[in-house]
């Protein structure tokens, strides 16, 4: 699949910085948590049918899928994007991996699938290298696989059971591949937040979306990015400070198929987003990113720091937040954002609607795409100042 990709002031609006500036755009970007190991901890071995991560599988596993009803349980329901993948069926290890192919995967042996959804106007890699089907690891494949777990490629095996090839009962799988190195900025990830990926909002874009990011899968934990984030631009102006996972350590960062999650609230046509990682002790350097997801929240709550419910924000509400302060909890508890945590990030909501009335409301639903244009590939012009 080909992607589109950014203009040349698009690439120079993903610059993954430290920098902050003043907010110009009433977006809010959540982390919404990281999930480990969808592939239950286990490389596919030497024998069909293979273990694969089940990210595109329906399953009550899958526990940021923005649903739970059945068959809609997985991620990237609304697009996805995965680089330098190698489908080499059955043996998954016919074909080793190449570490130096260039970032647009224009190598036809390991190619970029990518189906971005229709309200993102366009794309590209940031990293200035992309290890093709490199990874020990293997992924349900997202063209063939999607929903209830098929154990067989459109209804028969590939290639079809009668040539010399068995019945295995193997789900369709790719083997991941990376967005690694540097970026094209020149950032180095054991130095600071480099960029791998960047996408730019278009017309028709959801109030509220999920933004996932596929890690680990290598063949050492030390490759895996020890913190995945996300920034977004305005222009070439960075809003805010890039949105950390937080450290990863343990079954998070290691050989084995990771998740992290962002959700991004209100975004308009022109807003632009990069995922960027840092890199952890003895990685050499590597902090690769295998794939991104989307998905659509159709309903968000709004912050809400009445936690009393009569209607008022006031001291009460501030008395109930300390008492849970640094515990788990939920609205009654003083968690003001819905996290399930209460913190210092619901003290700030309180603090903002203190002698305020109650702001309890929600995103609503997800807005039809507009008549207007997405944005021109071709322009040296992504994205436009709110006023």
């Amino acid at each position: 699949m080909k992607m589109n990709r950014l203009s040349c002031t698009a690439a120079l609006a993903i610059v993954m910085t430290m920098s902050a500036a003043p907010w110009t755009a009433a977006v809010t970007l959540e982390f919404a948590g990281s999930q480990a190991n969808l592939d239950n901890g286990f490389f596919p071995g030497g024998q069909l049918p293979y273990v694969t991560a089940y990210w595109r599988s329906d399953t009550e596993a899958n526990v940021f899928a923005v649903s739970q009803d059945s068959p809609n349980r997985y991620y990237g329901t609304a697009g996805y994007a995965l680089f330098g993948t190698t489908f080499t069926y059955p043996d998954a290890n016919e074909l080793g991996g190449q570490p130096n192919l260039n970032p647009d995967g224009s190598d036809p042996l390991y190619p970029n699938i990518i189906s971005t959804p229709s309200w993102v106007a366009a794309s590209q890699p940031l990293s200035t290298r992309m290890a093709g089907g490199y990874g020990y690891s293997l992924i349900d494949d997202p063209v063939l696989q999607h929903g209830v777990r098929h154990w067989t490629f459109d209804g028969t095996n590939y290639p079809e059971a009668g040539e010399g090839v068995p019945v295995t009962g193997q789900n369709p799988y790719v083997k991941m591949g990376f967005l690694d190195g540097g970026d094209i900025f020149g950032n180095n990830p054991t130095e600071e937040p480099t960029g791998r990926w960047g996408f730019t909002v278009g017309a028709g874009a959801p109030a509220a979306f999920r933004v996932g990011v596929m890690t680990g899968g290598g063949d050492s934990e030390n490759f895996a990015p020890a913190q995945v984030y996300l920034q977004q631009f305005d222009g070439t102006t960075p809003i805010g400070t890039p949105l950390g996972s937080g450290i990863l350590t343990g079954p998070l960062k290691d050989r084995f198929v990771d998740m992290h999650f962002f959700d991004v609230i209100g975004a308009e046509e022109g807003d632009t987003f990069a995922i960027g990682v840092m890199a952890g002790a003895n990685s050499f350097g590597n902090a690769g990113v295998a794939g991104i997801s989307f998905d659509v929240l159709s309903e968000v709550a709004a912050d809400d720091a009445d936690f009393d419910g009569n209607g008022l924000v006031d001291g009460a509400d501030f008395l109930i937040w300390q008492r849970s302060a640094g515990s788990a909890g939920g609205p009654a508890q003083g968690d003001a954002n819905g996290d399930g945590n209460v913190n210092a990030t619901d003290l700030s909501v309180w603090k903002t609607q203190f002698g305020a009335g109650a702001a309890v409301g929600a995103i609503g639903a997800v807005p039809e795409p507009s008549a207007a244009l997405l944005l021109a590939i071709g322009v040296c012009a992504v994205a436009r100042i709110r006023k």
